[in-house]
């Protein structure tokens, strides 16, 4: 993975008074006032050091520009990986630098316990780099924290500071062991059903893997570079004919979700069990699965199982986790121009969004065969918030209802999910489901 492009930040710093500034003049009025009305030399001698040091400290000094560039070596990462960051900050020579990091989140932390603080003495050549290390203790999607700048001079009683920018997100994934447990479903049925398959034999198109000759294979497909390679015979495994194409659509969860409270993790958790248990019976099926994040474009997993895939599935779901509250990574084209026409599409979606009504509705109109996988997240609710009112639990709960009704009026067929044990109940219902398309009704 190349490394990402570094973020670089120019700006000037205010002028801020110091903290100093109001108790020596407090310090020098007192004293003087008091000298004055005692008639006592002493005292005007105390406030003396205070008046000089508020005549020459007190000039006000004009903004001051600063440059920060934060380069970090990968923006996708597992949990316990070490990723590596560098600052460079260019200020002038004759200002001393301190730099602060303010740390945004707790599954994100220094190494070793490091300060991220670093102060950078007068007469020092700029820039200077200033390296960091960030230890990725929880999966999701984070911002580690922003940067924070002060400037100096000896003797000024004024200084300049500023919040500059914040450091690049980073994605973290959950460790092999963690996501298969994640993404386990105890018994995933065999075919989804939403196709019928029309070819059972293995004499497809599209290379699967190499593997071992087993009787009974064609000679025609021995591999005669991983034979002389391995020493023994070697056969091209294809896959068989596909029997169609389904869309799996994740909606853009709420907002909120972005900070990834532990309401927001169960939401994902289980969107993904579902969303890998109907993954994996559509392959099985020898159906063409793709994965469309809500307002983007689709990505198309090729029909194989295992890690890799699920680590791609699990990096949509984060990425749907930010996009409805970030306007910069939710395009404002519409999903339904990149599914192909004869597409089954099934939505995993918590319904948060009168939007994704609206969506499901025009895909529905377009000919699509539309099933929806509807999240009720009452429940997470509750056990996450145990304190919340129950009022505001039945609003939710209205709502919700009320949604999954509009859905259903428009003849979209949809499925309550209502925890992880409701997985394989709920594929197995759209395993049941008749295989007509809609487009050839």
């Amino acid at each position: 993975m190349s490394r990402p492009d570094p973020i670089t930040v120019r700006r000037t710093l205010p002028t801020h008074r110091d903290e100093r500034v109001l108790v020596y003049a407090l310090i020098s009025v007192a004293t003087l006032m008091a000298g004055i009305i005692d008639g006592g030399l002493r005292l005007i001698l105390i406030a003396i050091p205070f008046v000089i040091a508020l005549a020459m400290g007190g000039r006000r000094r004009l903004p001051v520009p600063v440059a920060v560039s934060i380069a970090v070596d990968t923006e996708r990462c597992v949990e316990g990986d070490v990723v590596d960051c560098r600052i460079d900050v260019n200020a002038p020579a004759e200002y001393g630098i301190e730099v602060t990091i303010a740390v945004a989140t707790d599954s994100i932390t220094p190494v070793d316990d490091q300060q991220w603080a670093w102060s950078i003495p007068i007469g020092v050549e700029r820039p200077v780099g200033l390296p960091m290390q960030m230890s990725a203790e929880r999966w999701g999607h984070y911002v580690p924290g922003t940067l924070e700048i002060r400037l100096t001079q000896p003797g000024s009683l004024f200084e300049h500071r500023g919040t500059l920018v914040a450091l690049p997100p980073l994605t973290v994934l959950p460790a092999a062991r963690r996501l298969d447990e994640l993404l386990r479903i105890e018994r995933a049925p065999a075919t989804a059903g939403a196709h019928p398959t029309r070819s059972a034999h293995s004499g497809g198109y599209d290379f699967a893997e190499v593997r071992d000759y087993r009787p009974g294979d064609r000679l025609r497909d021995l591999n005669w570079s991983a034979t002389l390679r391995r020493d023994e015979p070697a056969v091209n495994h294809r896959l068989p004919e596909r029997a169609g194409d389904v869309v799996i659509v994740l909606d853009t969860f709420p907002d909120a979700l972005r900070r990834h409270s532990e309401v927001s993790r169960d939401v994902i958790v289980r969107a993904g069990r579902l969303t890998w248990a109907l993954l994996s019976s559509h392959l099985r099926a020898n159906d063409r699965v793709g994965i469309v994040v809500e307002g983007s474009r689709p990505l198309w997993m090729t029909p194989q199982a295992g890690r890799r895939a699920k680590y791609a599935l699990f990096s949509a779901l984060l990425e749907t986790s930010t996009s409805s509250a970030d306007p910069i990574r939710n395009p404002t084209e519409r999903t339904s121009g990149h599914i192909p026409s004869s597409a089954t599409v099934v939505a995993v979606s918590p319904l948060a969004r009168p939007k994704t009504i609206e969506s499901l509705v025009s895909l529905r109109g377009r000919g699509h065969r539309v099933e929806v996988i509807a999240l009720d997240i009452s429940g997470d609710l509750r056990a996450r918030a145990p304190r919340l009112p129950e009022t505001i639990v039945g609003v939710r709960n209205l709502i919700f209802a009320e949604r999954v009704a509009a859905l259903r009026r428009h003849g979209i067929s949809v499925v309550v999910s209502s925890g992880d044990e409701d997985a394989i109940a709920t594929v197995r219902t759209l395993a049941r489901r008749p295989a007509r398309n809609l487009s050839s009704a």
